[in-house]
């Protein structure tokens, strides 16, 4: 059965959808915060992850936002694709952690490149704790798979990070009544396309505010 495509969105639906997007994964929060103080690790876990999942998929859609702003041509074709494809929305996260760091990175000289190699063990623990698994030899239950201090720190850097985003992505609706030649200032033309142009995008933007 093909799924519905998301094609020539005009600006408010756009905004509607990315909104719901950020509405849903704190409900997804909300929920995992539940189950984890009733000691269901796996299944907080579990959502937790879909909200930082969901994080990503609201970026995404901000992008197109500001695409369409600034009378950039959106490639709806592969918009679709991104917004289903469950690595990608796990490279949003990683693109996401990678912000949020940047300036820390930098201080240590460490490679951003770590924070996107753990991308398919991440895909993979989100199955475990979904699913009956065979892991090192056995057969494993996802409340063998999930600790309670796993639940723990992904449940808070999903809380963190709709709290810190949310705010910031809401307020591009003012960009439905800004003029495109200050909107293509602000923002890149395209996303970058590496971790290292990224943290070089990161870092530019916020020297020129200091």
């Amino acid at each position: 059965m093909n799924q519905p495509k998301i094609n020539n969105l005009k600006f408010d639906s756009l905004f509607e959808g990315a909104v719901k997007c950020l509405r849903n994964a704190q409900e997804l929060c909300d929920e995992s915060e539940l189950l984890h103080n009733n000691g269901k690790y796996a299944r907080s876990f579990a959502l937790s992850h879909f909200a930082r999942e969901e994080l990503g998929k609201s970026f995404m859609l901000f992008r197109a936002l500001v695409d369409i702003s600034s009378g950039v041509k959106v490639d709806w074709k592969k918009l679709n694709r991104r917004f289903r494809d469950h690595k990608q929305k796990l490279l949003n996260d990683a693109e996401i952690s990678l912000f949020i760091a940047a300036k820390e990175l930098q201080r240590q000289e460490i490679s951003p490149d770590f924070l996107f190699s753990g991308i398919n063990e991440r895909n993979s623990l989100k199955n475990r704790c979904l699913y009956t698994d065979w892991n090192n030899g056995r057969f494993t239950v996802p409340s063998e798979a999930i600790t309670e201090q796993q639940s723990e720190r992904n449940l808070s850097l999903a809380i963190c990070r709709v709290a810190m985003f949310s705010p910031l992505l809401v307020n591009l609706k003012g960009l439905k009544c800004e003029q495109k030649d200050k909107i293509i200032e602000s923002y890149p033309e395209s996303m970058p396309s590496s971790p290292e142009e990224l943290l070089d995008a990161v870092l530019g933007k916020e020297s020129n505010n200091e």
